[in-house]
């Protein structure tokens, strides 16, 4: 745990947490109901939605939530400023501290919320118009007068206001091109969009996202009883909790399947001469596997490495040399 040195650093990491934790995770819900809940058809109050996870999500989706996590980190460095930032996490520079923020959020994606089965009733059990009013209308309303204000800004030549919204702008670029590289990387997407022109560019697309996830969930704000399931709390808790609820026990298999079919419909890796998305697979996969507080990524890996066939090209760090191996040979080369 760290330990704040001053009231401004105590103020720092607490709206951190409630930003990129509780935040990210209203975002997550708000989505998987976008991704999930038909409006259209008629309200089903026995119905849970399982969240969806940061590390299975289409690439589209992933971008959404990046967006998302870019808009809340920047309004962190916009209230507390990059300086202040550096000297805490003992940076050297705005950059360094910037990574260090999106650095915890990404981690709060894909080692937290992606690591476990969670609900929508859950996250929204506060309260679903509630939830769209106090933790995803605030950061959008944000995002849109920032990106209001650079345009006005443009349009009046004012220099003294766009210097003003220079440092919110560059956060905005560096953070899509971080998320970019990561998602290359990552090796496993059938394709990684292009990167942004500019700064500008980037921020117009993030605050283009933001702003659309915020008008489409309005409307689950009149499915309150269908998403929050207060009816069906008395009956869960005879079960002994919603993890023993046989309608997320139902929802949470659905949305594994969906997984299977993502993960087979993900392009095979490819290597380094293949251009955009090279690199040392071994490493990413080890790094992973690493990273699990238990072994359920070991089955993870396998399931996902099985969808290429029984042998998939396999670049080797340091040299770049590509051998074809077969599962078993992966799993005991990460494993040695």
């Amino acid at each position: 745990a760290t330990v704040p040195d001053s009231q401004s650093e105590a103020e720092y990491l607490s709206e951190r947490k409630f930003s990129l934790v509780n935040g990210m995770h209203t975002v997550l819900a708000f989505l998987t109901l976008r991704c999930s809940c038909d409006l259209a058809a008629a309200p089903d109050a026995r119905r849970e939605y399982v969240l969806l996870k940061y590390s299975e999500m289409a690439r589209e989706e992933q971008r959404m939530c990046e967006a998302w996590l870019a808009v809340r980190a920047a309004r962190l460095v916009d209230t507390f400023g990059s300086e202040a930032l550096a000297a805490w996490h003992g940076c050297g520079s705005a950059e360094e501290a910037w990574d260090e923020l999106l650095s915890f959020g990404e981690c709060v994606l894909e080692e937290r919320f992606s690591c476990i089965d969670d609900v929508v009733s859950r996250v929204l059990g506060g309260g679903v118009a509630n939830r769209w009013l106090t933790r995803l209308r605030p950061a959008q309303e944000w995002a849109s007068a920032r990106e209001e204000g650079r345009r006005c800004a443009a349009e009046r030549f004012d220099a003294s206001a766009a210097a003003a919204e220079a440092e919110t702008l560059r956060f905005l670029g560096h953070a899509m091109a971080r998320f970019r590289r990561r998602a290359v990387e990552r090796v496993y997407h059938r394709q990684v969009e292009a990167e942004f022109e500019s700064d500008e560019a980037a921020a117009a697309w993030v605050v283009a996202q933001v702003e659309e996830l915020t008008r489409s969930s309005r409307a689950f704000c009149k499915r309150e009883v269908e998403i929050t399931h207060k009816s069906l709390i008395k009956e869960q808790r005879k079960l002994g909790g919603k993890a023993k609820s046989p309608r997320v026990q139902a929802a949470v298999e659905q949305r594994r399947a969906a997984f299977d079919q993502l993960t087979a419909a993900r392009g095979a890796p490819r290597t380094p001469a293949g251009g955009d998305g090279g690199g040392d697979l071994m490493g990413v996969v080890a790094d992973a596997t690493r990273s699990s507080s238990d072994g359920r990524c070991v089955s993870s890996i396998v399931s996902w490495l099985s969808s290429f066939g029984p042998k998939m090209a396999m670049p080797m760090a340091p040299t770049g040399a590509v051998r074809r191996m077969t599962i078993t040979e992966i799993m005991s080369t990460i494993f040695a």
